[in-house]
């Protein structure tokens, strides 16, 4: 059995359709757990229209949604976990897929698939081993896993109070330890513009602190430091550009190595001349 984990806040113009979408799979063996996160809306009675014994609506106070994955990881029976945004939407067929992947790759515990017009340019269509995940940043799509239970127990859970780059510590500290077996072929969509999408609002207090990254067990140390930051540099660029000097000083002043060397350039001189 699969568990879906689900967690929703503010969701309820799309939460149905997510739903709609997990019923419709070729794939039916299993379990939806929904954990409301506090909502203010009408997530909840959106979320009550859908009749299915499998479903499992939880609720709580709102605490994030690292600790409301985490919380679903801990309730889920099955043996491996697919999460899923309450606004994204699985193709039909995507169960079916990563339950194919599985039987095809039975000695792996993790799986993607891309997400609809993301494919992965430097990697060929059709099935690959991914070893190296620093050298396909973003590959993988939080509504594209599925992942044992176990990995997630062995690597820890999400952290908890953080609103941005929760999910990609969590994909970094899992490729420390695990391959994943990649299929470059879209099986999921995220179609709408949400309004709670934190992805567009980065709030440096609750965003992850990425220079802890260096000091991670990756197997490719230099490959981990570029990735790393490629990352610092990036964020740091969005707060000078929001004129948040302090935060963009701060993140700089953390990156380490020689990569990207041009841009931290450019990016300190921004700071000292800024107007």
């Amino acid at each position: 059995m699969i568990s879906v984990i689900i967690p929703v806040y503010n969701k309820c113009h799309f939460v149905a359709k997510t739903l709609e979408s997990v019923l419709a799979q070729t794939y039916q063996d299993w379990e939806a757990i929904i954990i409301d996160d506090g909502s203010t809306d009408n997530s909840v009675e959106a979320i009550k229209t859908i009749h299915d014994p499998r479903i499992q609506l939880y609720q709580q106070d709102n605490h994030g949604v690292s600790y409301t994955r985490n919380k679903g990881i801990e309730i889920a029976k099955g043996d491996f976990i697919a999460l899923l945004d309450a606004d994204d939407i699985w193709f039909p067929d995507y169960l079916e897929t990563m339950v194919t992947l599985v039987e095809k790759y039975p000695h792996h515990s993790v799986f993607c698939v891309a997400q609809k017009d993301r494919p992965i340019n430097t990697l060929p269509s059709g099935i690959s081993i991914i070893e190296d995940y620093c050298s396909y940043p973003y590959i993988f799509w939080t509504g594209g896993l599925l992942i044992k239970k176990e990995v997630y127990l062995s690597v820890g859970g999400f952290p908890v109070g953080i609103q941005l780059g929760e999910d990609l510590d969590m994909w970094l500290r899992v490729s420390c330890k695990y391959d994943t077996v990649y299929l470059n072929e879209a099986h999921v969509d995220h179609p709408y513009v949400t309004e709670n999408n934190l992805a567009r609002t980065i709030n440096p207090k609750t965003t992850y602190p990425f220079w802890q990254w260096y000091s991670y067990p990756y197997p490719n140390k230099s490959k981990l430091q570029r990735y790393t930051t490629n990352i610092i540099t990036s964020f740091a660029n969005h707060f000078a550009d929001e004129k948040q000097y302090s935060y963009a000083r701060k993140y700089l002043f953390k990156t380490r190595g020689f990569s990207a060397i041009c841009p931290r350039l450019r990016l300190l001189f921004k700071i000292i001349f800024h107007k």
